[in-house]
Formats: C-alpha cells, structure tokens, sequence
C-alpha cells in the first residue's frame, strides 16, 4: 500500500477545494447532486 506524499495531498486538497467552489457554491447543481457532494466532503 503506497503512503500518500506531500504532492498527493496537495493535490487532493486542491480538488476537493474546486469541487467546494464549482459545485457547491452554485444553485445550479440538482439538490441531490450538491447533498452528494457534500457527505463526500464529510468523509475524511
């Protein structure tokens, strides 16, 4: 099992910061969608 390294965590941080932004922060997004999105969000 491969230890995640310093750049895989960046990267990981940086998409769940784009998904905050692009998907949550719309009323765009079906509500089912968003309340996905956020108890992934959760889980960490």
């Amino acid at each position: 099992m491969k230890v995640p390294d310093e750049i895989d965590t960046q990267r990981a941080r940086e998409i769940l910061e784009e998904i905050r932004r692009r998907r949550l922060g719309t009323n765009s997004s079906p509500k089912t969608e968003r309340q996905y999105l956020e108890r992934l969000l959760d889980i960490r």
